[in-house]
């Protein structure tokens, strides 16, 4: 639908744009399309307009559903003063198949105390060594630290 409005509003242009003087040049050469030619010229475009935007749809990475339903939402309340860490690990958990897996930090967030200065707010791991080689997996918790204030409460969103 958008596609077919763009190519209409792009022939209104052309056909808006289109002089009604002499269609030659000062040499006798013609120098505007005639309506037909510049409409053709248009449907063309947006044809590879079409064929564009296909392509970058088919190129967009989607999470499958089977791996969305095994993600899930944690929090904990903290109360850590300034420079101490609030970690929130990933607990393994039993899915609905009955395995236990590994769960990795996807995202999380830190709440703070009024007037707080956030200092740390970011994936890490629960046991504080980094591995030799780091991978989006490597990161099981998720970490919040302050420079001024508290930390309330600490969420993170665990997927396998």
């Amino acid at each position: 639908m958008k596609t077919k409005l763009l190519s209409l509003l792009l022939v209104a242009a052309a056909c808006n744009s289109v002089e009604e003087t002499d269609p030659t040049g000062p040499d006798g050469s013609e120098v505007a399309l005639d309506i037909e030619e510049r409409v053709a010229g248009l449907e063309g475009t947006s044809d590879a307009h079409d064929t564009r935007i296909a392509d970058l749809e088919a190129d967009i990475v989607a999470i499958p559903p089977s791996a969305a339903s095994h993600c899930f939402w944690t929090w904990d309340s903290c109360g850590t003063g300034p420079g101490a860490e609030c970690v929130l690990a990933c607990d393994d958990r039993d899915d609905s198949f009955g395995d236990t897996n590994d769960y990795w930090a996807m995202g999380g967030g830190c709440d703070l105390s009024a007037g707080a200065q956030m200092l740390e707010n970011r994936p890490g791991v629960s046991d504080g060594a980094f591995p030799e080689e780091v991978s989006e997996k490597s990161f099981d918790a998720w970490v919040c630290q302050t420079a001024a204030g508290t930390v309330q409460s600490v969420f993170v969103q665990c997927c396998r």
